[in-house]
């Protein structure tokens, strides 16, 4: 129902174990694998596949969706009240909208004297010196 062609999804995202994902391709689209090799993957992607991962990966999914209910509306709160808790902190600015994007996701900017962007490894190292752990990836 998503207008999406690809849609790529981390296990490690939902909790489930690192090293698998999955790969949505719209019928009709075309894709050309980056290696040679096995017959994996429809002939995209040669290699082993980690069976119990993708197992973990699958069990992570179904659980996701049992607490999609109850775990949407809880990080909507979390994530809103972020926002009005951080909304009188001089230069720094939300990226995008504020309500229409994903429950789990707080992005900001922070602006120097001049208005301009600083670097994400400068806001880390100021925020690591201070005793805040963040990520600027």
């Amino acid at each position: 129902k998503l207008p999406v062609d690809l849609l790529s999804l981390s296990s490690h995202k939902i909790y489930g174990p690192q090293g698998a994902g999955a790969l949505y391709v719209r019928p009709g689209i075309s894709l050309v694998p980056l290696l040679g090799g096995g017959g994996q993957e429809f002939k995209l992607r040669s290699g082993t596949q980690a069976v119990p991962i993708i197992a973990g990966f699958g069990t992570a999914a179904e659980l996701a969706m049992q607490e999609l209910v109850t775990e949407t509306p809880r990080l909507i709160g979390l994530r809103d009240r972020l926002f009005d808790l951080l909304s009188d902190v001089p230069n720094l600015v939300p990226t995008g909208d504020r309500l229409h994007r994903l429950p789990h996701h707080a992005s900001f900017c922070l602006l120097n004297a001049d208005g301009e962007r600083l670097s994400g490894k400068a806001v880390v190292r100021q925020m690591n010196l201070a005793g805040i752990a963040i990520s600027a990836g």
